[in-house]
């Protein structure tokens, strides 16, 4: 079971990066290479690693944890997104942080590809029955 521990400062810049360029390492790069930025530009491509490795996007859920409470957020989207992450503060201090319980959301993007596959079949399967139903008159 692994657990990331995200500072405020860190979920602030998943959030800025993945508004500014998705989840794309590319756009990353480009960005603090053209700013002379190679200390930023390595950082980036280490999350970037480091996300792959573990098969998810931290600053599409750290855009959507940030955003849970909005009015308009669905109350269960809200509850999955708050199993998924959350706040605590410290025993020895510093500050709050927040938990990412990487295999909740391992096994969401597992339900989550499995339901976009089944959809995927049903509509081939429903493609194929169109295409021998009898046509008009």
């Amino acid at each position: 079971m692994h657990i990331l521990v995200l500072t405020p400062a860190e979920v602030a810049h998943a959030v800025k990066r993945h508004q500014a360029y998705g989840n794309s390492p590319g756009a990353i790069a480009r960005h603090f290479r053209n700013r002379g930025e190679r200390a930023r530009e390595h950082v980036c491509h280490m999350v970037h690693v480091l996300e792959r490795r573990l098969g998810i996007d931290l600053g599409a859920l750290c855009s959507r944890y940030v955003s849970r409470l909005d009015p308009g957020v669905d109350p269960f989207v809200r509850a999955v997104l708050e199993s998924l992450a959350e706040w605590v503060e410290p025993r020895e201090g510093g500050g709050p942080v927040l938990l990412v319980h990487v295999h909740r959301v391992q096994r969401l993007n597992e339900l989550a590809e499995g339901a976009a596959l089944e959809r995927r079949e049903q509509a081939l399967l429903l493609a194929r029955v169109l295409d021998r139903r009898p046509g008009p008159g």
